[in-house]
Formats: C-alpha cells, sequence, structure tokens
C-alpha cells in the first residue's frame, strides 16, 4: 500500500468515528476511495485529514450529525425549495413536519440529511470531452460558476474543465458510452443522477442556489466548503427567520 493510501480502520481512528461511518461515507460519496484492497476500501490520507480540519472547524459538528435516516429525493428537494424560498410542493401538514425538523438545522446535519437528493457517481474522460459534456448536464457545483450562471457563492475560482452537473438516471447510461467515461473514485467528472421527474422539474426552474452550495460541498477544498457553507448558513438563518 501507498504512504498515502490507509485503510477504513486508520481513517476511522483520524475522524473519531466508527469504521462503519466511514463506509457510509464512502458509500454516500463523501469520502472518495482509492481503490480496494481486499475486502476493504483504501483511502487517501491527505482527504480524511481534510475532512477532520473541516470538522473541527465547523462549529456546528457533532458526532450525530450524520446519524439517523437521510430524506428521500423528494423531501431532500423540498428542504432545498425551502431553503430558496421556492414552493415545496409538499402539502401543509407534510410542509409543517419538515420546518419542525429543519428548525435549528447545521450545515452538517443539512448536509447529510438532503445527501439523498441525487446519487453522485465519479468517472475519469477526455479533457477534451470536458466542454461538450457540461452541455449535455445542468450544471452544478463549480461549473455552475465556470458557466457563468452566477447560482453559487461569490468569490470561488472555478475552471473551465470542472465537470459537476444533473442528469436523469436514464440519460446516464448513454452518456458514459457517448464520451467513453470510466467510472473512478475522487474522478474529475461529477454527475448527479435524479429521477426523470425531477430532472424536468430542475430543467423547468433550474438547479437551486442552496443545491449548487450543497454540491460544492463535495469539491473538498477549504476555501470551496468556506463559502458554500457561508451561502447555506444565510439560507438557514432566513428560514429561521420566516418561522
Amino acid at each position: 500500500m501507498e504512504s498515502d493510501s490507509i485503510t477504513t480502520s486508520e481513517a476511522a481512528m483520524i475522524l473519531g468515528m466508527s469504521t462503519r461511518r466511514v463506509r457510509a461515507l464512502v458509500s454516500t460519496g463523501q469520502l472518495m476511495p482509492l481503490g480496494r484492497m481486499g475486502p476493504l476500501w483504501v483511502l487517501d490520507r491527505r482527504q480524511v485529514f481534510a475532512r477532520s480540519r473541516q470538522s473541527a472547524a465547523n462549529k456546528g459538528w457533532s458526532p450525530t450529525a450524520h446519524t439517523g435516516r437521510r430524506w428521500s429525493e423528494r423531501t431532500a428537494w423540498a428542504a432545498i425549495s425551502l431553503l430558496d424560498s421556492r414552493d415545496s410542493g409538499l402539502e401543509p401538514p407534510a410542509l409543517s413536519r419538515l420546518r419542525r425538523r429543519m428548525d435549528g438545522i447545521d450545515v452538517d446535519r443539512l448536509a447529510w440529511l438532503a445527501g439523498g437528493r441525487a446519487r453522485l457517481q465519479t468517472f475519469e474522460g477526455l479533457a477534451g470531452d470536458a466542454a461538450y459534456l457540461r452541455q449535455e448536464i445542468l450544471a452544478s457545483g463549480l461549473q455552475a460558476l465556470s458557466d457563468g450562471a452566477g447560482s453559487g457563492p461569490s468569490g470561488v475560482v472555478s475552471f473551465g474543465h470542472d465537470v459537476d452537473g444533473y442528469v436523469s438516471d436514464g440519460r446516464l447510461p448513454g452518456l458514459i458510452a457517448k464520451y467513453s467515461l470510466s467510472p473512478t473514485p475522487a474522478g474529475p467528472f461529477k454527475i448527479r443522477t435524479v429521477t426523470s421527474e425531477r430532472f424536468a422539474w430542475l430543467q423547468a426552474n433550474g438547479v437551486p442556489k442552496t443545491a449548487v452550495a450543497l454540491d460544492m460541498l463535495d469539491d473538498g477544498a477549504p476555501r470551496t466548503r468556506s463559502q458554500a457553507e457561508r451561502l447555506l448558513l444565510e439560507r438557514i438563518a432566513g428560514l429561521t427567520r420566516k418561522a
């Protein structure tokens, strides 16, 4: 094993959590594995330490932030819509329950609960295909910034090769074949799949700023995460004032 590679057990010691929790972070895309060594995931030591520093710096972090059942896709997007001052699409009783659950929520907890908004997959592909692939997905994360959509937090540097966005789950196989994409942990092309109904909604309404910020949290760069957290904190504070 390379010196920058560690096992899930070693990562658990660094992060101060159980190996089961580390495996959950891997399965939800919050930690990108380098690969497997037998039955074990192999992680990037630097990425694990970066997450440890981010967690320590986040005043709202707690050991219980990443526990409990995550929201369904519908509920996650309803919460995102609430934070963006959009129609949640929920009936009043369900909306009231969601508002109560979001009362006093912090960024780390929101990111965990809203993780079911899409399935994140990362790929390797030809750098020359990036510009074409970007045109076939709905931009989010850093791609939303570099596309000039103006939907993300300001002050974050983005580059033309960033690929991060949404497609319907039915379209992904066609994109993989068309661009010869190879599934790769921590690959540079981030594609987030949602149901066809949700994708149609995103096409009609645009990717909400709150979703862009949540997706930026996956980038891992401290400055990017800081800017995304600032926007999310503003959204949370705004929701609290309206309650």
